[in-house]
C-alpha cells in the first residue's frame, strides 16, 4: 500500500474499516483526485471479504490517468446498510522517476590494481532509499558495497591480474523505483617480456616478439624519448584480442606482434 505519502504506479490503497454497531461493510465509494486538474474519478464498490479490518481496493495506481509528481486526493465514504459515512481525504505524491545517476564511472589504479569508482546519485521526489554496487570478477560474484548517503566514491581492492571487472549499480528510491548502470573494467595484466628488438634504436622496420602472457586482451604501448630523457606515449594499439596477434594492426606506424612463448 501507499507508504510515506508517496506511491509509484504499481501500489495499491487500502483502508480499514470498524463499525461501533458491529455493522459490516457493504459497499463503498472511492474518490481520487488530482489537484490542479480535472482529473477525477470515483466508484461504488464491494469489498471482497467480510467488510471488516482491512479493505484492499482492487485497483494499481498506474490504471488511472494521473500525471507524474502530483498530488493526489482519496477518500473513501463507507455504506454498512443504514448510512453513508465519508472519510477524511488522504493525500500522496505519484512518484514515478527513478532515481538520476549523474556521475558513475572509474578506472583501474596501476599501482595496486583496485579500481577507483565515483557514483553519485539523487532523487527528485520520495528520495533515495538505496544506492548498492555489486561486482563479479571473471564471471563470479565478487562481492558489493552500500553506499552511504554522504558517500559517493569507493575503491574496490585485492583484484587479480587480468580480470574482467563488472561492477553494476542499483539505485532505488522510496517508491521501489529503480535505476540500474553498469561499467566493465579490465585490471592490469603482469606485464609480458619483451625478446625483440633488444636495442631501441630506431629503424625502418622491426618485428615485436614479446613472451606469452596469460591475458584474454593484449595492448601494445610504443614511446618515445623526447626533451630531458623523458618518455612520450608515440602509439598505442589499444587493447586486441589474442586471436589478433601474428597479423598486422590496421594503423600508422604498422605494428605486427608474434608471440614466442616461454619454454
Amino acid at each position: 500500500p501507499v507508504q510515506n505519502r508517496y506511491a509509484n504506479g504499481n501500489h495499491h490503497l487500502s483502508f480499514n474499516y470498524t463499525d461501533p454497531d458491529d455493522n459490516s461493510l457493504k459497499e463503498y465509494k472511492l474518490t481520487l483526485e488530482q489537484t490542479n486538474s480535472a482529473n477525477k474519478y470515483e466508484y461504488w464498490l464491494h469489498p471482497s471479504d467480510d467488510g471488516f479490518g482491512a479493505i484492499n481496493i482492487p485497483y494499481l495506481i498506474r490504471q488511472f490517468n494521473f500525471d507524474p509528481g502530483s498530488e493526489i486526493l482519496c477518500q473513501v465514504a463507507a455504506w454498512d446498510g443504514f448510512g453513508l459515512f465519508p472519510s477524511t481525504y488522504y493525500n500522496f505524491t505519484l512518484d514515478l522517476s527513478p532515481p538520476v545517476v549523474d556521475k558513475f564511472q572509474g578506472e583501474v589504479n596501476s599501482s595496486n590494481n583496485s579500481i577507483d569508482l565515483e557514483c553519485q546519485v539523487r532523487d527528485l521526489e520520495s528520495g533515495v532509499r538505496s544506492n548498492k554496487i555489486s561486482w563479479t570478477v571473471n564471471g563470479k560474484p565478487g562481492g558489493s558495497h552500500e553506499f552511504a548517503q554522504s558517500e559517493s566514491t569507493f575503491s574496490i581492492p585485492d583484484l587479480p591480474w587480468n580480470a574482467k571487472v563488472v561492477v553494476t549499480l542499483e539505485a532505488i528510491d522510496h517508491t521501489e523505483n529503480k535505476s540500474i548502470r553498469t561499467l566493465v573494467f579490465y585490471t592490469y595484466p603482469q606485464k609480458a617480456t619483451l625478446l625483440a628488438p633488444k636495442q631501441a634504436q630506431s629503424q625502418s622496420k622491426a618485428e615485436l616478439k614479446i613472451s606469452k602472457a596469460e591475458a584474454s586482451l593484449l595492448r601494445v604501448e610504443r614511446y618515445k624519448k623526447v626533451a630531458e630523457g623523458s618518455l612520450q606515449l608515440d602509439y598505442n594499439t589499444g587493447y586486441m584480442d589474442p586471436s589478433q596477434l601474428g597479423v598486422a594492426v590496421v594503423g600508422y606506424p604498422q605494428v605486427s606482434l608474434a608471440v614466442q612463448p616461454i619454454n
